[in-house]
């Protein structure tokens, strides 16, 4: 939903879905396998033509860094323009990522709004942002969207259904799978 809108609202080419290989935010966590996490973002986003799998991140054996991503993006191509896309939670710890100002001067951060965040707090957020990194954020306008990575996998485990809440390939592979069991 997030990435169909951020293509329609600010009129994207194409948005590339990028599956995090070694995130060092999860270093101690037991992270699913790349290849199927791989595998369920494609599933995800066969049926739109302008959005593209990227495995840039999963074939590295080091860290993957937002930073690293975007200087590789941006030196394939010099002449485009990007776009991170990000929840706007995000925000509130963005300036302690790897090099954020490479983050911020590489890319526009597309922000969605998700969980209960405080309008007020978060508008705070993006000027310090912006005065502080010269960072240019927008907000991206839909409703609030609370599903997360980690909300879908607390419902596998309790028996909950996924069911409307990803697409049904990727509710079929993951049950094919017997991922995010207990």
């Amino acid at each position: 939903m997030i990435a169909q809108r951020a293509y329609e609202e600010y009129d994207l080419d194409q948005i590339i879905f990028l599956p995090n290989g070694n995130p060092p935010h999860k270093a101690d966590a037991d992270v699913l396998d790349a290849s199927h996490r791989s595998e369920m973002v494609k599933l995800a986003i066969k049926s739109q033509p302008r959005f593209v799998f990227s495995d840039f991140e999963i074939k590295n054996d080091t860290f993957s860094y937002t930073s690293d991503t975007l200087a590789h993006f941006c030196d394939q191509d010099r002449s485009a323009s990007y776009y991170f896309i990000a929840g706007a939670d995000s925000l509130d710890y963005m300036d302690k990522w790897h090099e954020p100002q490479e983050i911020f001067s590489r890319a526009t951060i597309l922000a969605a709004p998700r969980g209960n965040l405080d309008q007020t707090k978060m508008e705070e957020k993006i000027l310090e942002l912006e005065e502080r990194f010269h960072a240019s954020i927008k907000l991206l306008h839909l409703p609030n969207v609370a599903i997360s990575s980690n909300w879908i996998r607390s419902n596998i485990r309790r028996g909950y259904s996924i069911h409307y809440y990803v697409p049904d390939e990727v509710e079929a592979y993951i049950k094919e799978n017997n991922l995010y069991q207990i």
